[in-house]
């Protein structure tokens, strides 16, 4: 197994993964993370653009959790319908 690098296709690939379309298709979040993300590591970076990454991401955070928590609702859900008879 290789390492991760510093790559934001692995990183979508990853978060995709973990948590599926918690935050969009790969284009989607390279125009909504990944480049506020690049611009925030420019030593010229503005009070701003900053505090844009930073909203980007609680976001993301909030978005990867959220997603989360409907995956293990859905997956509790289909645990109790399909190994329990359960109904829900």
């Amino acid at each position: 197994m290789r390492d991760l690098q510093n790559d934001y296709d692995e990183l979508h690939a990853l978060l995709d993964w973990a948590v599926p379309g918690g935050l969009g298709e790969r284009h989607q979040f390279q125009e909504y993370y990944e480049h506020p993300i690049k611009m925030a590591q420019k030593k010229d970076i503005d009070e701003s653009a900053l505090g844009r990454v930073s909203q980007l991401h609680r976001q993301a955070l909030l978005s990867c959790l959220a997603q989360m928590r409907l995956t293990v609702i859905h997956s509790t859900i289909s645990f109790f319908r399909d190994f329990l008879g359960v109904d829900g």
